[in-house]
């Protein structure tokens, strides 16, 4: 039997699974929404979307391994309302950058790619990261936010 064959088998458990990824992912949605619609620079609104979906990300590391490694083992119509939430959140990454490139912050010309690569920095963190560990979260979100910036040439702050 496949890893996912038992979500057809227990449609419970995945219930359970797709109620904890909302739990972790609306609530993040909602707030990277907030601080887009801000009328900030794009570097300082990309510094905290950075932030706070890393710091939800590392406080809440099973919601976020179900998320990354479970998703598409989900039944079609659970796993399809999971990625709609993820295609969501990778949007807000690309208005923000979209919005540094008309600035002339940030110097990538392809805003899509770059929040994938945005992406992939923060997303990546609940797999290494520990709280005993020499850094809290907090100082991950912090070095994750500065690495992205100068990745995109934001001048240093």
């Amino acid at each position: 039997m496949r890893k996912g064959a038992i979500y057809y088998h227990i449609p419970r458990k995945a219930e359970l699974l797709v109620e904890i990824v909302r739990r972790l992912l609306l609530p993040l949605h909602g707030e990277l929404q907030e601080i887009a619609r801000r009328t900030e620079p794009a570097d300082s609104k990309l510094r905290l979307v950075v932030e706070r979906h890393v710091t939800m990300l590392l406080a809440n590391r099973d919601a976020g391994r179900i998320f990354f490694e479970d998703r598409y083992d989900l039944p079609d119509e659970a796993a399809e309302e999971i990625l709609g939430i993820g295609r969501a959140l990778r949007g807000i990454f690309v208005q923000i950058i979209r919005q540094g490139v008309e600035e002339g912050v940030f110097d990538t010309v392809e805003p899509d790619r770059a929040a994938l690569y945005v992406l992939g920095m923060c997303n990546w963190t609940y797999r290494w990261y520990r709280e005993s560990g020499p850094l809290s979260a907090q100082q991950v979100a912090d070095e994750v936010a500065r690495l992205c910036l100068r990745a995109l040439g934001a001048p240093s702050r």
